[in-house]
């Protein structure tokens, strides 16, 4: 059952199930993310390097509560909404920013996390892909069938995957979308951002 009109908040921004979170974090492959694709972000905001997305995930809801859909190491997984607000509150992540397409409803975006969540939760993360990933953020796009394995994700890919075929929505427009995709989208008014 989709339940598209649950709300609940995010560091003080309103919340729903298909909301998208985009925000960066420590560590040394999100650094390896900002590397490769600060420029382009960059280019894109006139932000530093260090505000670079490299995480994004979208909220679902799962036995009545709400969670963030997280595609990580070893597997897609629900994490705590109070984990994200406790990991900006500590530093170790920043820079949060929530989206929803323009042109999508909240029921779509429902289908698009009922979707995440039974479809995406618990798949392996997709490792084959950072190469090509990295390939892309240097040269570009070349190959637009998608990098990686069809039965794993990363984590751009499997929002992008969930609104596709959840919500019938190409919210990314791109088959390799990177945390970059998401704020490429915003830049285009494709999505809209939400604010407290």
């Amino acid at each position: 059952m989709i339940m598209s009109n649950r709300k609940d908040t995010l560091c003080g921004i309103s919340v729903w199930p298909g909301v998208i979170v985009s925000v960066t974090s420590e560590g040394f492959f999100p650094s390896l993310i900002r590397l490769a694709l600060g420029g382009a972000y960059r280019r894109l905001t006139g932000k530093p390097r260090r505000f670079c997305p490299s995480h994004t995930a979208m909220v679902v809801e799962y036995e009545y509560k709400l969670w963030i859909a997280d595609t990580v190491h070893p597997v897609a997984k629900l994490t705590p909404l109070s984990e994200y607000e406790s990991d900006i509150a500590s530093g170790k992540r920043w820079n949060l920013q929530l989206f929803v397409p323009r042109d999508c409803g909240r029921t779509d975006q429902a289908r698009a996390a009922a979707y995440w969540t039974a479809n995406i939760r618990n798949r392996p993360y997709d490792w084959p892909a950072f190469g090509r990933l990295t390939l892309k953020a240097i040269f570009g796009d070349w190959f637009k069938c998608a990098a990686g394995l069809e039965w794993a994700n990363w984590c751009s890919e499997g929002v992008g995957e969930a609104y596709r075929k959840g919500a019938k929505y190409d919210v990314f427009e791109n088959n390799n979308p990177t945390p970059v995709t998401v704020i490429k989208r915003w830049t285009e008014r494709k999505l809209t951002e939400l604010t407290p």
